[in-house]
């Protein structure tokens, strides 16, 4: 079982955010009927030395030299073959950069200064399309969580597209997200129901993602308060657009007993029994 496992899935190390107290595992995987996966998930956390080299797109720089300020992130990339797992990867790169490993917003408050970031991810990765034909139209979803200091109990949420953000607390999942497609918004109209949002052909149709040929974007940013105990999930629509929210819950509340990343694993599995239609990608933040 664990070696057919490990042909399945590409997987990050879990580890420790440790001055920010947050126990995290990440695992994406392309799915049953992908040929490739344009998914990404990233974990960073501010080096104590200088020189500390930055992540990989979508490997997690777990290691016990590292203090917060953190962040996690997953994305989706937009624009085909060609580009949607260039654009997943530059994005989570270029949020990293503005949030982490650079020098900021001066003394922007921290919402403003998650605004300001994705808007400059935004237009970077229009400008990179733009000089470059083969990666026309590119574009990525992003789901974030940053902890601009050290306090584990104060988060700043920023979100794009239809990736999520889920919290488990006291045996209750709430989507901190909101998507931002068509059909979520025709939801909020009253003009269909849930249950035919699901049914319907368009519903990933997307109102707004970094870059993807330049145009109005909007993101969701609000601050997060979480608490010890709290499970949360950073997910691409591979996962909880096949798993059921209920099936989501059950797993969350084993992590305290079973651990983030054999949970990750157990999400990874539940979408690909279910057909894997899509590139599947789980970030599990545990906070102890």
């Amino acid at each position: 079982m664990m070696e057919r496992l490990s042909q399945w899935l590409r997987r990050g190390p879990a580890g420790n955010l440790p001055a920010a107290g947050l126990t995290y595992a990440g695992w994406t995987d392309v799915g049953c009927k992908r040929e490739q996966n344009q998914d990404a998930w990233r974990v960073q956390v501010k080096a104590d030395a200088p020189e500390a080299p930055l992540a990989g797109a979508v490997e997690a720089p777990g290691s016990g030299r590292l203090a917060g300020p953190g962040l996690v992130a997953v994305a989706d990339g937009l624009g085909g073959a060609k580009s949607g797992d260039v654009a997943s990867r530059r994005a989570l790169e270029l949020v990293a950069e503005g949030l982490v490993v650079g020098a900021g917003e001066g003394g922007a408050a921290p919402s403003d200064r998650v605004q300001a970031v994705l808007r400059k991810v935004h237009q970077a990765l229009d400008q990179e399309a733009a000089s470059d034909p083969a990666l026309e139209g590119m574009g990525s979803t992003c789901s974030l969580l940053w902890w601009p200091t050290r306090d584990p109990y104060q988060a700043v949420l920023g979100q794009v597209g239809d990736s999520r953000i889920y919290r488990w607390r006291a045996g209750q999942l709430r989507q901190l997200t909101r998507d931002q497609t068509v059909v979520q918004r025709m939801i909020d109209e009253g003009k269909i129901t849930p249950e035919g949002a699901e049914r319907a052909t368009f519903r990933s149709m997307l109102e707004y993602a970094l870059g993807a040929g330049g145009g109005e974007m909007q993101a969701q940013v609000e601050r997060v308060d979480l608490a010890a105990g709290d499970v949360l999930l950073l997910s691409s629509d591979g996962l909880h657009g096949v798993v059921p929210d209920r099936h989501l819950a059950e797993n969350l509340a084993r992590v305290s007993s079973r651990g983030v990343e054999r949970v990750c694993r157990e999400l990874i599995m539940a979408a690909r029994a279910a057909g894997g239609p899509d590139n599947i990608t789980a970030l599990l933040v545990q906070v102890t």
